[in-house]
């Protein structure tokens, strides 16, 4: 077995909310390549890399080697009750540090928001930069229909050409989606100013709400981090 480590918070939430993203995915995946794929990272998540050192030789991980056995062994109701017990392990444990440090990850969380709002210049720039982070959290209560992007597409057509009908025009359902999402999302941001000298942050108390659960805290968390290092590889091949 693989040598055990003590982790800092920041590492165990950073495992924990990978771990409830890789889930997410396995829910939503049909494919069996796919499905495998993310067997995979849950397996190197969960028990580390296939291979591990030990006494300055590369061995085989046998954590790794018998959890793949696992997840693979049935299909994958079985494999994800196996994941989401682990999950479930992981809030127990940290759930007291979780609480006692919820402040700190909350400013974490808010300041990598408020890094990407810094130059927006409009609002709904700024509720599109909302939605890379909190898509998974804020839902819109019903999910629009095609009658309602042709509806939308229609009154834009008119509101374009400056005529009085339009029926046979064609929205695009998707798009319509990330307008009526934007829309709510807007309502997570502070502005301060009008017009072109408008400022935007987002609102740390609603976004408080996704923190106080450890599972939801993690996975924000585990985004915030995941865009700022993006940010950080684009900033790099830049130069």
């Amino acid at each position: 077995m693989a040598e055990q480590k003590e982790f800092t918070l920041e590492q165990k939430l950073l495992r924990l909310g990978q771990l409830s993203n890789i889930s997410r995915e396995i829910d939503n995946t049909q494919s069996p390549s796919e499905r495998g794929h993310f067997y995979e990272l849950a397996t190197q998540t969960i028990a580390g890399p296939k291979r591990v050192m030990q006494n300055d030789v590369e061995v085989d991980n046998q954590g790794y080697i018998g959890l793949i056995r696992e997840l693979t062994r049935s299909g994958p109701e079985y494999a994800q009750m196996n994941i989401t017990g682990n999950i479930d392990n992981q809030v127990s444990e940290i759930e007291k540090e979780y609480n006692d440090k919820k402040t700190g990850v909350l400013e974490e969380i808010t300041s990598s928001i408020n890094g990407k709002l810094k130059d927006v210049k409009s609002k709904a720039e700024a509720a599109a930069v909302l939605q890379v982070y909190l898509s998974e959290f804020v839902k819109l209560k019903q999910d629009p229909t095609q009658a309602d992007a042709d509806e939308a597409e229609n009154q834009n057509f008119k509101e374009q050409l400056g005529i009085p009908y339009a029926f046979d025009q064609i929205g695009s359902l998707a798009h319509y989606k990330d307008i009526a999402l934007r829309s709510v999302l807007s309502d997570y941001l502070v502005q301060e100013g009008e017009g072109k000298s408008a400022k935007y942050t987002v609102d740390k108390e609603k976004i408080g709400k996704f923190t106080e659960d450890v599972k939801s805290g993690a996975m924000l968390y585990t985004r915030a981090k995941n865009i700022d290092e993006a940010s950080k590889e684009n900033a790099k091949r830049k130069k």
